[in-house]
């Protein structure tokens, strides 16, 4: 496995989901279906809001491919899916609520789930069964033992006979266990799920948490309180066995959008509303929607949902191996902790049928694994999973270190610079080459600064295949798969440096360099093993295949055998040379040679276990077997005690001591089948379900070099440890310094079996295919020279060298003509002399304005070198097109980098009447600046202004005006030119939507571009409007932007469809930078106007003539710079932070002396809101 081995007998089991629900398609073409596949899925709230924004729009197909360790949760899920599917739904919403998001249940709603499991357990014999229910239509079954584990758990269900009494003495040990324990602590965590007006969120999802924690439900009549007394068995049966494990922090209000329900907040009234009823009753109403419209989708045979309970890692390994060897065995396990081998005898074993699962994603979701398994663990099983697209997305969420320095906090996370790490992988985040996000994480930002406890926030990011963010705006800008060559030396040197940040946990120096008990504990927190460095190196090698990978190896090894940093780094050296092996990145002498050969002393295989052996493979499995009552010292301890250590296998030689990370570990009886002794012998473990609640032992099985076990085989030694770290010092009382759990002679037949095969896979293992697997699937192209800088730790500069063939251009250039070149787009060069001409399209956005050029006049070739574009603040890459619009494969116009809102009209309208007084909204759109732009901003002259700080600046202004928050409420705005013309564009606002999965504001306009024809025929409702309309001074480098902003704008809420004249397939996007002519297309001029529109008489003459926009503020990069100024922000609000009452002219408010943000007109009104903003007061 990827993952290290982690003991974790303290287990949380998550039925309900801690983050508001998000759109999952939102960066795909609104036409196109979409395969989805969502890791570490938890409930279905994603998958029902995605539909819900979906619904009505252009009837594409999801399919949508669920997995999750945890069976109870996809058992709950397919539970919930049958009960909404059903004809009932409407008379049992309210049961099927209880039973998704109560603890307790009252008769009615317990009897609905015991009939539902009834119905499903008839469905679940075996996948044939399920295959012909009523229910495959929608929902399908990757494999069979996934259909297995989801009976059990819905024949836990229906015979659940746990007492109240028991229960609550479960959820009582929960609470004890937990920050709940704390009676002056108050969970505020809920809050977060109301985005910008958090912070009117925070006493009500407070006094909703202890409520459901106290009582187990929702709502807060007595009598429907009084009436749910009995447990509900779809809380309280998890990991196949009747247990409650609930994690502390669950509340049913976390997965949906608060926002709408703060009623008070959005008029400008108190701060909170008193209760929590309002909550609630929006939740719902959410939920209900949200379920309709699953209903609707699988009548219009629109969804495809599919369950599979394993491992995340697990699961991208055996579909990328499905789709490169047509096989559905995949060689390796379910999970880790199982001895189940995964089996795709689901939906794959045809691929020629229909209903064939995908092995392709559109999406891949991975939820917050990152925090769990880390970052290149899932970048790296994710890649070769994704389509070939520029809207293709792996989606990330992790939390990230709120301090001075954010850029460098992520770069820890990733290990690298992120522009060599993304030209590596072909994997960017979307965000970072924009620089802006459309998302907002601001309330996260605030929130953290105001003094919540974690000194962190959570970050969601989309990664999208670097390569292919080309911006040429043609159908036919599909571009081939550049290859990158690398000088071998220096690549080693920055993969080596890597391998270091990879494994500093094993550098002890480091850690004692900066000792505190943060940093002990943290050193415990390991997500990689040599095998994630080994695949990293194969997605690494697929991008670069004419790199001499051979003398790299060479070289990089070469670094490892010489360091003394790691600690422990010869011990592993061994595992990582497998490692590199198994996944055919390099194969040192050893693993090539013949086993009793391949080391300076032949090795001995009489008296070793291979002595019967007629070929002794390269490498070879080692099954440990563990006695129970090894496992005491560990079973024996408190589990809050024993923590999370993490397990490693041994091997101890008269030559060597190795280390092995990648294990995997069951509990069962164990058998041996085939002829004894033999190659042919193959391991059969019965696994036993109880785990460390049962007798059974424990084994651990890793593979190895076979060549180590042939020398002094009789005085071979293997262990199971836990692996030395200082944050595990506490377990040497108890196991000694060594760590060891357990040692045994290889010789010991009864402990140590060694097998050519893995335990329980007996088909053959194409070890010959695995090794030289493509990571992704790849096309011939240039080839880019990448270059690093001294110290190899980024890439500085990339170069494509082009051969002049042509013979009067060779003549021209010997002969001396001039060559210029000149960047024209985010990734592309362009080469002119004489007759030739010539584009260059790169691999990564680059820096144009910095390149040189090396021309060969005698040998007739030209060399273009540039480095690649930087973050935010550097010039190039996207500044020359800042909003992109992709014209791919025959796909409608996407914007690359906005979201699309689907369904504009379903987002929640917000009342303006009273917009004046929201003191959330002026800190919310201020703080889109980053504190960079916000120094250029008012320090710097407009003319000298980056184009996005004045883009930002014009939205600030657009959305202060409409709010009324600065003056009287104004909604039609005019983008002049002085200089050209005066105004070119008007825009109208109808008012303001809340843009939920996105915490953030929507302007909901319509751009009219003028022109002479326009502003002659309409002169007299021109005039009118003028009245009212604030005018905003828009030149240069802000005009041009506004020409690529306005059609991204257009297109991310489009309803209507484009046409077969379009402008844009014939001129590109935007159709035109001249500002006396639209740079939109006119396929969505006067569709679909809403009525608000035309309720405005001076706006009637233009109804025909406007196109439907979604304006939001463009918000800075959290983890590239500093954001979130909150001081600054508030300052803009004049407003006391208790009455409400506005500063007045010398009577200034004073700051809170803790927080130095919130301000108040007096000591009364800041001791009378203590009881609030204590809760988020920075202490």
């Amino acid at each position: 496995m990827a993952h290290p081995n982690i003991i974790r007998r303290k287990k949380f089991f998550y039925p309900i989901g801690n983050t508001p629900a998000v759109c999952l398609n939102e960066n795909m073409p609104p036409e196109s279906p979409a395969n989805i596949l969502l890791l570490g899925c938890g409930d279905p709230r994603n998958i029902l809001f995605t539909l819900y924004l979906t619904e009505q729009s252009f009837n594409s197909k999801l399919d949508f491919t669920c997995c999750d360790v945890e069976p109870a949760v996809l058992s709950r899920n397919v539970l919930l899916f049958t009960l909404l599917a059903d004809d009932t739904f409407e008379k049992n919403k309210e049961r099927v609520w209880n039973i998704f998001y109560h603890f307790y249940l009252d008769q009615l709603s317990l009897q609905l789930l015991q009939s539902q499991c009834k119905r499903l357990l008839e469905f679940s014999k075996d996948i044939g069964v399920w295959n012909k229910s009523p229910y495959a239509k929608y929902l399908r079954m990757c494999t069979e033992d996934t259909l297995a584990q989801l009976n059990l758990h819905w024949q836990l269900y229906l015979n659940y006979k746990g007492s109240k009494k028991s229960f609550d003495k479960q959820i009582a040990d929960i609470i004890k266990s937990s920050p709940m324990a704390d009676s002056n602590s108050k969970n505020t965590t809920g809050a977060r799920s109301a985005g910008p007006l958090w912070m009117y969120a925070q006493m009500s999802t407070a006094l909703h948490f202890e409520h459901f924690w106290k009582h187990g439900v929702t709502y807060s009549d007595p009598k429907a309180i009084a009436a749910a007394t009995l447990p509900n068995p779809a809380f309280a049966c998890a990991s196949g066995e009747n247990i409650f494990i609930v994690h502390y922090g669950s509340d049913p209000l976390l997965g949906f959008h608060l926002a709408p329900a703060l009623k008070s907040a959005l008029s400008g009234g108190m701060m909170e509303e008193d209760g929590f009823d309002h909550l609630t009753a929006v939740v719902k109403n959410q939920f209900y929607s949200w379920s309709n419209a699953f209903r609707s989708a699988i009548a219009s045979g629109l969804v495809m949902i599919r369950s599979h309970v394993g491992g995340a890692l697990s699961f991208c390994g055996g579909l990328h191996h499905r789709s490169l060897t047509e096989s559905c065995y995949c060689g390796h396990y379910t999970a880790q902790w199982s001895a189940n081998p995964l089996i795709l005898d689901g939906d794959y074993e045809n691929t020629s049928t229909a209903s064939c699962a995908p092995l392709l994603f559109d999406v891949i979701d991975t939820s917050n694994l990152c925090d769990h398994v880390g970052l290149l663990n899932i970048l790296i099983a994710s890649a070769p999973l994704i389509s070939r697209s520029p809207f293709a997305t792996i989606v990330t969420e992790m939390l990230i270190s709120n301090g001075k320095n954010p850029y460098e906090a992520f770069t820890s996370i990733l290990h690298g610079d992120i522009s060599t790490i993304s030209l590596l992988l072909d994997l960017v985040p979307q965000t970072f080459l924009s620089g802006f996000a459309t998302n907002s994480n601001i309330h996260e930002i605030i929130g953290y600064q105001l003094g919540q406890k974690e000194a962190q926030f959570h970050e969601r990011l989309a990664w999208k295949i670097a390569s292919l963010g080309e911006s040429k705006n043609t159908p036919d800008s599909e571009q081939k798969q550049q290859s990158l060559v690398f000088d071998h030396q220096q690549l080693a040197e920055f993969l080596f440096r890597i391998y270091l940040k990879m494994f500093v946990n094993e550098d002890v120096t480091a850690l004692f360099r900066d000792i505190n008990l943060m940093s002990l504990q943290s050193s415990g927190i390991v997500h990689y093993t040599r095998q994630t460095f080994a695949g990293l190196l194969r997605l690494v090698k697929s991008n670069s295949t004419q790199t001499d990978w051979k003398k790299l190896m060479g070289s990089f090894l070469c670094l490892v055998e010489q360091d003394r940093t790691l600690l422990t780094g010869t011990n592993n050296y061994q595992d990582l040379c497998l490692r590199l092996h198994i996944s055919g990145v390099h194969s040192v002498i050893p693993l090539l040679s013949d086993p009793t050969e391949a080391f300076i002393v032949p090795g001995e295989k009489k008296g070793s276990v291979f002595e019967k052996w007629s070929i002794i493979p390269s490498t070879v499995f080692i099954a440990l077997e563990v006695p129970r009552e090894k496992l005491k010292a560990l079973t024996d301890m408190d589990i809050n005690e024993l923590k999370t250590p993490t397990l490693h296998c041994e091997i101890l030689t008269i030559y060597g001591h190795n280390f092995f990370s990648s294990i995997q570990t069951a509990f069962g009886e164990l058998s041996m089948s085939g002829p004894g002794d033999s190659e042919d012998t193959n391991i059969i473990l019965a696994e036993d379900s109880k785990g460390w609640a049962g007798t059974a032992p424990l084994f651990a099985f890793f593979e190895a070099p076979a060549w180590i076990l042939l020398h002094g085989p009789q005085k071979v030694m293997v262990s199971l440890s836990i692996k030395s770290m200082p944050a595990y010092t506490y377990l040497t009382k108890i196991l000694g310094m060594e760590l060891k759990i357990f040692s045994a002679n290889l010789v010991d037949r009864k402990s140590v079996r060694v097998s050519s095969q893995p335990p329980n896979i007996t088909v053959p293992k194409k070890r010959d295919i695995i090794s030289g697997l493509q990571t992704v699937p790849r096309r011939g192209g240039t080839t880019v020279v990448a270059g690093f800088n001294e110290s190899a730790e980024s890439i500085s500069t990339l170069a494509i060298k082009v051969d002049v063939i042509d013979a009067k251009e060779k003549t021209a250039l010997a002969g001396g003509a001039a060559v210029t070149v000149r960047q024209v787009s985010a990734y592309t060069m362009a080469i002119t002399f004489a007759g030739f001409k010539k584009e260059l399209i790169f691999p990564y956005p680059i820096n144009g304005s910095q390149n040189k050029l090396r021309i060969a006049r005698k040998s007739s070739y030209v060399e273009v070198i540039v480095p690649p574009a930087g973050g935010p603040s550097t010039p190039g890459g996207f500044s020359l097109n800042r909003f992109p619009i992709m014209l791919y494969n025959g796909t409608s116009p996407t914007p690359w980098n906005i979201h699309s809102l689907r369904c504009l009209n379903k987002l929640p309208i917000l009342d303006t009447k009273n917009s004046s007084k929201w003191d959330w909204f002026t800190p919310h759109v201020s703080l889109a600046f980053s504190d960079r732009e916000r120094a250029i901003r008012e320090n710097q002259p407009d003319n000298t202004k980056p184009a996005m700080v004045n883009i930002k600046d014009t939205m600030l202004t657009i959305f202060l005006n409409v709010a009324g928050t600065q003056g009287p409420q104004r909604k039609v705005f005019g983008l002049r030119d002085p200089e050209n013309g005066g105004i070119n564009t008007v825009i109208f606002v109808t008012g303001f939507r809340l843009d939920l999965a996105a915490h953030t504001v929507i302007a909901d306009s319509y751009i009219l571009p003028l022109n002479i024809d326009i502003v002659m025929r309409l002169s007299h409702p021109l005039s009118d409007i003028s009245r009212g309309m604030v005018q905003i001074t828009v030149v240069g480098d802000e005009q041009k932007a506004w020409s690529e902003l306005l059609p991204a704008l257009v297109e991310r809420c489009r309803d209507w469809k484009h046409t077969s004249k379009c402008e844009y397939r014939k001129k590109g996007v935007p159709v035109t930078y001249k500002i006396d002519e639209s740079p939109l297309c006119s396929c969505g001029v006067g569709k679909k106007v809403g009525s608000e529109f035309g309720k405005v008489a001076e706006w009637k003459p233009f109804v025909k003539l406007v196109t439907r926009a979604a304006i939001s503020p463009l918000f800075a990069i959290s983890y590239v710079e500093p954001v979130g100024d909150l001081g600054a922000a508030m300052k803009r609000t004049n407003r006391c932070f208790g009455c409400r009452k506005e500063e007045e002219d010398g009577a200034k408010l004073m700051t809170c002396s803790r927080c130095k943000v919130v301000r108040y007109c007096s000591a009364t009104c800041q001791k009378a809101d203590w009881k609030k903003h204590k809760l988020t007061c920075k202490k």
